[in-house]
């Protein structure tokens, strides 16, 4: 009996009952750390780009495959261009704004968890309960983004570098943002994570005196499916094709064109029929998202051209210098950012371990690596912002540097530990408290998070999700509303909406003339509360046929103008919220 128990208990201390332990505390410390971040700082959805893929993940797990009730003008012109048959809003929408892997992999979790997406209109309203459930989605891929940092950290250094990189990783509030935010950034991170530890391990391969070639051949296989999962993920994340195929390069001594083709190869396949649906739908390989580049830049300020039935006329004035002169802007911006990325300050550490030359080659290839898509994804970040970006720069699936922030932690907490053992400090209990000072340090923006007070969780304004799925209700499922914060509409009213046009009468009618009727107009807040002078006495100067001036007109007279086909308002909803329609529905 008590040799039975000292196996027992060995296995536990040493064996595989260890792993099993230390596995069993991680994931309390983390569903602990979780349940208190929830409750202390979530927030409902603040960005356009989550309700947008939540609707749409929502369409997919009620059958409706991946179609959207958030319609660009855009979308409709690159539809309608292409198929030529006056249908274009006769049926579904298909979504043309979002990568499909989180979508679908979302929808599949919205088919198991119990989503409720009723908003009572006699209780206090606090959280909008599926974006929960959504927050939890995400925290679980957190946790498995952590347990990679883990992996990755013992694979390159040693596993105190593996511990501590994971719990500054799991320490740190900006992924914890992420985590709620509900956009694809923790996929993104657990595809990155997963592709970079493929790569390791092609790399061990690949040193080998006799390497196994067929053990290669699947790697390289693997690591081009990752790859395009990641593009699938944000099409962004195609572009790390290029450090990919020279860290394989890089890493092996013979076959180098070989697998680099099988790199190749598997990710042309994997992405290969979803960009023959976006053709097949629009004419196009990646819809409307094949369109950022020209947002924010002289030509496209702003949404312009989501907005714009007709870009093409625009297109005869555009110059390509203007995408050149948004790429050096935003690359000067987040270069200046880079000392702070990821949210702590364990970059500044990186940085400074690039003075320091590593003996295994696998460091050296890692460290050159990271650089190397550090540049990539910092021109293609900068190429690729949109006008969703200002919004929230760092809490946005635009920002694509976030994925290598794990891999700068691990080398940052590398070179804090080779500083560590130089210091050649006695005493189990020194080194202990150093390293404990270091934790609290890198934490702190996490700890003053969490201290009082707790913030509201509304996002308002403009969101009021109550009143946004309210109005939403008065219209029919196959009716069409119009706004200027449609993404919204669409995840929290589950109706069809399209953006503002450029324009109230022009663009406002030939979209409701020439593709569907359009039963309601809401201006939200967003346009309401703009600055009275800068944005919207100006207009009324100009005499345009901007919504600025409409809102104008319409508060300051206290009537509708009079060329305008929706002539029905409801009075009390002014002047914080505008909203009209073809006749009295709430009657």
């Amino acid at each position: 009996m008590s040799t039975t128990l000292q196996k027992w208990i060995h296995t536990l201390e040493e064996g595989k009952g260890s792993r099993v332990v230390k596995i069993t505390v991680a994931i309390l410390a983390f569903a602990v750390l979780a349940l208190v971040y929830d409750m202390r700082c979530f927030n409902n959805f603040s960005t356009s780009e989550a309700m947008d893929v939540s609707q749409v993940a929502r369409n997919i797990s009620e059958g409706h495959g991946f179609t959207t009730d958030y319609i660009r003008p855009l979308s409709l012109h690159l539809v309608e261009k292409h198929r030529e048959d006056g249908r274009t809003l006769a049926g579904p929408h298909p979504d043309l704004a979002n990568a499909p892997a989180y979508p679908l992999l979302l929808a599949g979790y919205m088919k198991i968890a119990p989503f409720d997406y009723e908003i009572s209109t006699t209780k206090y309203f606090g959280t909008f309960h599926p974006e929960i459930w959504i927050a939890i989605f995400n925290q679980l891929l957190f946790f498995i983004a952590v347990l990679l940092v883990y992996s990755l950290g013992k694979k390159l250094f040693d596993p105190r570098v593996g511990w501590l990189a994971a719990i500054l990783f799991a320490l740190t509030e900006l992924f914890w943002q992420f985590s709620v935010a509900g956009v694809s950034t923790m996929l993104a991170l657990v595809l990155f994570l997963g592709l970079v530890r493929v790569l390791l391990r092609i790399h061990e391969l690949g040193e080998a005196d006799f390497p196994n070639n067929k053990k290669l051949l699947t790697k390289t296989l693997f690591a081009g499916l990752l790859l395009g999962l990641l593009f699938l993920t944000r099409y962004s994340f195609g572009w790390l094709v290029l450090p990919v195929l020279f860290f394989i390069g890089l890493s092996l001594r013979q076959a180098q064109i070989r697998n680099c083709i099988a790199v190749l190869f598997v990710f042309l396949l994997t992405i290969t029929p979803w960009l023959v649906r976006n053709y097949s739908a629009s004419g196009t390989l990646f819809g409307t998202a094949g369109y950022a580049v020209y947002q924010q830049t002289a030509g496209f300020p702003g949404d312009t051209i989501e907005r714009t039935l007709n870009p093409d006329r625009q297109f005869s004035n555009f110059e390509v210098k203007q995408v050149g002169r948004k790429v050096v802007t935003n690359a000067r911006e987040a270069f200046s950012k880079l000392p702070l990325l990821g949210g702590n300050w364990l970059t500044a550490f990186f940085l400074v371990g690039l003075l320091i030359p590593f003996q295994r080659t696998i460091l050296s290839a890692s460290r050159i690596f990271i650089l190397m898509a550090l540049l990539v994804l910092l021109f293609v970040q900068s190429a690729g912002a949109t006008h969703t970006t200002p919004t929230m720069p760092d809490v946005s699936g635009e920002n694509l540097l976030i994925v290598l922030a794990p891999l700068i932690f691990i080398f940052g907490v590398g070179l804090f530990f080779i500083l560590l053992d130089r210091l050649e400090l006695f005493g189990f209990g020194v080194r202990s408290a150093m390293v404990t000072m270091f934790t609290l340090v890198i934490s702190l923006p996490m700890i003053f998070e969490l201290l009082p007070p707790r913030k509201h969780p509304g996002a308002f304004p403009p969101y009021h999700p109550p009143l946004i799925q309210h109005i939403s209700q008065y219209l029919k499922s196959n009716e069409l509303m119009m706004s200027d914060i449609p993404a919204a509409v669409a995840w929290y009213g589950d109706r069809p909406c399209t953006i503002l046009t450029l324009t109230y009468k022009t663009g406002f009618l030939q979209l409701n003339d020439d593709f569907k009727t359009i039963n309601a107009l809401y201006i939200s807040p967003r346009t309401l509360n703009q600055p009275f002078l800068l944005q919207m006495y100006r207009p009324l100067l100009k005499k345009d046929e901007s919504w600025e001036r409409f809102a104008l007109e319409s508060l300051s007279r206290g009537e509708i103008p009079g060329d305008f086909p929706l002539k029905h308002a409801r009075a009390d909803l002014l002047p914080d919220h505008l909203f009209l329609a073809d006749w009295e529905r709430w009657r």
